[in-house]
């Protein structure tokens, strides 16, 4: 919810306007703004998504699991549960501070072979790949 709020937020308040006076340099600067509204949606479509295909989970896993330092924490979680436990928060956070984000992900190969066999997951993998694009432009 709070992410619905701030990419309504960031469209609506001009907030680019706001930073283009301080810095001087408007162009870089909306584009930056773009940037967090645009992928604050496409992390919605990701947890709705992920509540469509009863993907998620009312609770936490326990905080070991969460502390894992393995990419995707795959030792600990299942795709489903890092993208909610631990994707969403982290990018929610980074559009709320306004710190850049990162330019490469590879969500979208992980979501493939994490489903495949499995079906039913082909827009949840798009809405990654179009994440994963999104930041690599910048």
């Amino acid at each position: 919810m709070a992410l619905l709020l701030l990419a309504a937020e960031l469209r609506a308040a001009g907030c680019g306007n706001l930073f283009a006076a301080r810095a001087g340099q408007p162009e870089v600067l909306d584009r930056m703004q773009a940037i967090y509204s645009e992928v604050a949606d496409q992390l919605l479509q990701l947890e709705g998504e992920l509540r469509r295909l009863e993907l998620w989970q009312g609770e936490a896993p326990p905080a070991e699991a969460l502390a894992s330092t393995e990419p995707f924490c795959v030792d600990t979680l299942t795709l489903p549960q890092w993208l909610q436990f631990i994707f969403l928060p982290r990018m929610q956070m980074m559009i709320e501070q306004e710190v850049p984000l990162p330019r490469e992900c590879g969500i979208a190969p992980i979501a493939e072979e994490f489903f495949k066999g499995r079906g039913g997951a082909a827009e949840l993998v798009a809405i990654l790949e179009a994440i994963d694009q999104r930041l690599q432009r910048g």
